[in-house]
């Protein structure tokens, strides 16, 4: 529990995140700002958690901020508070969306009722966007005389066209969950949001966790980038990963016909380590059809020997390819 603003429950490896204001929609104030950052500072902190899922409790997944909260930045101090880059380039207010997209695993938001205004920018930080049907959606900040303020402007570009994004600023209409999917705001429909999302999060929760944070970091380190810059942090990734935890699992796990048990950073969960149990009763892997280039078959530490020492080749190179990623990164700032 996050103050009596967000709640995390752990569900397996999947951390459950929902806002519990539901007398009031689940609107925006200060304590929520700060629970939701918190939130997801939490999670991003855990490395035993493998997916979020955010949601709200009650009739709506938020309403935006309410009134007081809104008169509260018309004063001088509230413009302060705006101003300040509390969190590195960011406000208080615009962190409680980014902060979404830096928790270093996928989050799956689930969206009912409505998500007007910063209740439909703060899901905008998430990776993958579940939504009813008959979701209301609105960027509605022009109706109150002001502008979207919560990364909107900034998510929004890499999800829908340049001249959608205008038209559902400059307008402040209501649109429906059908209309979001259409243009790309919402991933996917269904009927119940929130257990399609949990459904989603565990199955993302059963792959490789190390490849599945490399691959969330790649896709984000990399929209900003020049194609050069993100075509080497992509080998930089991926060299990372070879010969890893999680690449010799699923190549054992395929060898012996079974579910990859994957670890975690710190630990393994509860159900790897029932399977730890039984290998130890076992004396040797089971010999498999897979064969090498001369045709001799491979065993799970055979493959993994390979991997292995071709991981030594990579390193030897590694440090060539880090060389010439800054340099590149180097030249596309002095080009900008």
């Amino acid at each position: 529990m996050i103050d009596d603003r967000v709640s995390i429950a752990r569900l397996g490896a999947v951390a459950d995140i929902r806002l519990r204001r539901p007398a009031k929609m689940n609107a925006l104030d200060g304590p929520m700002f700060d629970a939701l950052i918190a939130a997801a500072e939490s999670v991003a902190a855990d490395p035993t958690i493998r997916a979020v899922v955010l949601s709200g409790e009650g009739k709506a997944f938020c309403a935006g901020i309410d009134l007081e909260s809104l008169q509260g930045l018309m004063s001088d101090e509230g413009k302060r508070a705006m101003q300040s880059r509390s969190h590195g380039f960011a406000n208080r207010y615009q962190q409680a969306a980014l902060a979404w997209r830096e928790v270093p695993v996928p989050v799956i938001a689930a969206l009912h009722g409505v998500a007007f205004g910063g209740g439909l920018q703060i899901p905008l930080g998430a990776d993958i966007r579940i939504s009813a049907p008959d979701t209301k959606f609105s960027l509605m900040e022009v109706r109150w005389g002001i502008v979207p303020d919560m990364a909107g402007t900034i998510l929004l570009r890499s999800i829908v066209r340049e001249d959608v994004l205008r038209e559902l600023i400059y307008t402040a209409r209501v649109f429906t969950g059908t209309e979001a999917a259409l243009i790309g705001i919402v991933t996917q429909l269904a009927s119940d949001p929130h257990a399609a999302a949990l459904e989603l999060a565990q199955s993302i929760a059963k792959q490789g966790p190390r490849a599945v944070r490399a691959a969330k970091q790649l896709l984000n380190e990399t929209q900003a980038v020049s194609p050069q810059a993100a075509l080497l942090l992509e080998s930089e990734v991926q060299i990372q990963l070879l010969a890893g935890p999680d690449q010799i699992e699923a190549l054992s796990a395929h060898a012996e016909q079974r579910v990859p048990c994957y670890t975690d950073q710190v630990d393994r969960l509860p159900e790897c380590r029932a399977t730890d149990a039984k290998l130890r009763h076992q004396i040797s892997f089971r010999p498999q059809k897979h064969t090498g280039v001369s045709g001799e078959r491979q065993t799970p530490q055979r493959l993994g020997d390979a991997l292995r020492k071709r991981s030594v080749l990579w390193a030897r190179h590694r440090p060539l390819w880090r060389h010439h990623y800054h340099d590149c990164k180097s030249l596309d700032r002095d080009k900008r």
